[in-house]
């Protein structure tokens, strides 16, 4: 999904195709996925790897707590590179310096920005969450979408 403002006034973080695979790897919670820090996501092109330090409980959303990491899952096979945490990281990280350049080095800048680079809310993150599933014609439950990367993954 292109990063766009959307029905009913969402936005969409840049590059949540990337996103949303690395949240499904790694069972982030929204939250998660929306205050992740670009200088959290260590992306190891020799060992074709992801690095992400990553909150030990629900009273450490700054990820201060542990670091997970995640290899290729793709073996370079190109079909499968979709929904392969490095490349998927490899690319957000890509994306996001080739759009943003010298400000991904600012202390704060998020992994998940909209598209002006600014921090996702929890709450643009889960509208975001509604309307892909919206558009892949999936049921629009009331259950909690914040944890359907914990719940996919």
């Amino acid at each position: 999904m292109a990063a766009e403002k959307v029905k009913d006034n969402v936005a969409v973080p840049l590059g949540f195709q990337y996103t949303s695979v690395v949240a499904n790897f790694f069972a982030l919670r929204e939250l998660e996925l929306s205050t992740m820090l670009y200088s959290s996501v260590k992306v190891n092109r020799d060992d074709r790897s992801v690095e992400i330090m990553l909150p030990v409980s629900k009273v450490d959303p700054m990820a201060l707590g542990c670091v997970r990491a995640w290899g290729c899952t793709c073996d370079g096979n190109r079909e499968r590179m979709v929904i392969c945490p490095f490349h998927a990281a490899a690319s957000q990280t890509y994306l996001l310096y080739t759009t943003f350049r010298e400000r991904c080095d600012q202390e704060g800048f998020p992994f998940s920005p909209t598209i002006d680079g600014d921090v996702m809310s929890k709450k643009q993150m889960v509208g975001t969450i509604k309307v892909v599933r919206t558009h892949l014609g999936l049921d629009d439950d009331d259950g909690d979408q914040g944890h359907i990367f914990r719940v996919s993954g």
